[in-house]
């Protein structure tokens, strides 16, 4: 589990919020282990084994601990990555509401990056509409789904006949995958694998 979301944060070119519904993703998958006291059946088969009942409580008792430690592991990882939440609906994953862009564009504002509402309004509806058809087929929404947020905006942006159509959109795409998602590139330059 925490191999396979590692591999999937660590991956090229995942934005921000990509990588916080990851951790999202593996703090409801640790949270469920938990509540349900998860033991693989190949463990509790060599747990049934051992005749000590001291030794299988402590076993019990290390495993709840364990996923506690995990939990809060991937929560404190996860709290950096809050901050730029108001970026998730620019993940495009389904048709954005201006209200989550509206809060994108005041954070920005706050940031001293200007952005033209009244512009970015109008391009937010382009954006929805190439979007809707991109998901009303089912063939090509599956396509749609498989594409990380970078790949979509290049489709939609390719998919304009002028600047006029993204000059204000590109203003926030640019902004959001400018911020670094992971320092999975940093650590390989001074832990290199060996």
């Amino acid at each position: 589990m925490f191999n396979n979301a590692i591999l999937m944060i660590e991956g090229e070119n995942k934005s921000v919020c990509e990588v916080a519904s990851i951790l999202q993703e593996t703090t409801d998958c640790i949270q469920r282990r938990k509540e349900e006291c998860f033991i693989s059946l190949t463990t509790q088969n060599k747990l049934r084994a051992v005749e000590n009942v001291q030794q299988k409580d402590k076993f019990y008792e290390e495993a709840a601990k364990f996923y506690e430690t995990c939990l809060s592991y991937v929560v404190k990882w996860s709290e950096s990555l809050v901050e730029f939440s108001c970026f998730s609906w620019m993940v495009l994953d389904k048709v954005p509401q201006w209200v989550k862009v509206q809060e994108t564009v005041q954070w920005l504002c706050n940031k001293g990056v200007i952005v033209d509402d009244s512009i970015l309004f109008d391009q937010i509806g382009l954006v929805s509409n190439y979007i809707a058809r991109e998901l009303s087929d089912d063939s090509k929404s599956e396509v749609w789904q498989s594409k990380l947020a970078h790949e979509r905006w290049f489709l939609f942006l390719k998919d304009c006949k002028t600047e006029e159509q993204f000059s204000e959109c590109l203003k926030l795409v640019q902004f959001y995958f400018a911020i670094p998602s992971n320092n999975a590139n940093v650590e390989r330059i001074f832990f290199p694998y060996e």
